[in-house]
């Protein structure tokens, strides 16, 4: 339902990265940084670009090919356990949104503070 509601423009994009041009080690440590910051300024969904990956290359693996490294990738971190307890989970996005290649991330909320 909240993936209908962003599509929908119901519910609002909170904040945006784009990882174009990062490499794997950059790319996850800068959306790392992102979703931690996003989730302390209360943000809810936020909008993750990966880019569909090139098409074929000559030098690509043919295993590979249509399937960028990034985008590929993105499932794996998010399963991991410094994003496992920031995101509630993660849906491909509307193609308005860059279809193929960007993805909504849902954040936990936080926990008040105990006293």
């Amino acid at each position: 339902r909240a993936d209908r509601d962003v599509r929908r423009g119901r519910t609002p994009i909170d904040a945006v990265i784009d990882l174009h041009g990062h490499t794997q080690v950059t790319a996850r440590k800068t959306l790392l940084a992102f979703l931690i910051n996003a989730r302390l300024a209360d943000k809810r969904c936020v909008l993750v670009i990966t880019g569909k990956g090139a098409a074929s290359s000559p030098l690509s693996n043919p295993a590979s090919v249509g399937r960028g490294v990034l985008r590929a990738r993105l499932g794996d971190w998010l399963k991991e356990e410094p994003f496992r307890e920031l995101i509630v989970r993660a849906s491909p996005a509307h193609q308005k949104h860059g279809g193929g290649g960007a993805f909504y991330v849902f954040l936990k909320r936080r926990r008040p503070a105990k006293s």
